[in-house]
């Protein structure tokens, strides 16, 4: 499962410097469901 979290990392990290967005809120999800680190 972590390695899936680090594919998607690379994914969103690609297509967000591709499209010069800083849109962290496509990087949320994949911290909180992949890699369990919740937001306090």
């Amino acid at each position: 499962m972590e390695y899936l979290g680090y594919f998607a990392s690379i994914i969103i990290g690609l297509s967000l410097g591709l499209i010069g967005g800083g849109k962290s809120i496509l990087a949320v999800p994949i911290l909180v469901y992949l890699f369990k680190i919740y937001p306090e």
